[in-house]
């Protein structure tokens, strides 16, 4: 989109990992996208709804910089995430052979319709992160929170959130 309307381009990025809870495995903490910006005002409003548009989550931020060096910290973001992790480790052998992701990812996509959508699933040795994202991450978790009685790979599923309102 910038370049497209000849305010900026894409100049780099990457991401951090860290540690996770379990020994030995890495999340990752951050994504970073560099770019830099021909006219400042127009080309931050221009890169703020592109952003929105891709669904930018909530506790997403632009930073920059502007000629003296003086550096801005906006946030954007109103997408709200809902984290489900599987355990992989605890619950019985039967359970885990019996048990199909493709069809549990499907099973819970269509229960989110139209309020959530799955995001790429990923997989640690301790357990696997399927992750939703939508406007209203308890709206997310109600429609999926009994499920645990008719998916037995749900059973001891630690799941958290990712909210606008970090009271709740």
């Amino acid at each position: 989109s910038l370049e497209e309307s000849g305010l900026g381009t894409v100049s780099g990025g990457g991401s951090l990992l860290a540690p996770r809870p379990f020994p030995g495995e890495q999340g990752i903490e951050y994504v970073c996208l560099d770019v830099e910006l021909a006219n400042l005002d127009e080309a931050l409003a221009v890169l703020k709804k592109k952003m929105h548009e891709l669904g930018a989550p909530v506790g997403s931020s632009i930073a920059y910089y502007t000629e003296k060096e003086v550096k801005h910290e906006e946030p954007i973001g109103d997408i709200e995430l809902l984290y489900v992790y599987l355990d992989a480790q605890t619950l019985s052998d039967d359970i885990y052979a019996n048990s199909d992701l493709e069809s549990i990812c499907k099973t819970l996509q269509e229960r989110m319709d139209p309020i959530g959508e799955l995001r790429k699933p990923q997989s640690w040795s301790s357990e696997t992160l399927l992750y939703f994202a939508g406007k209203d991450a308890d709206k997310m978790f109600s429609r999926i929170e009994k499920l645990h009685e008719e998916i037995p790979l749900l059973q001891n599923a630690r799941i958290t959130f990712q909210r606008r309102d970090k009271e709740k």
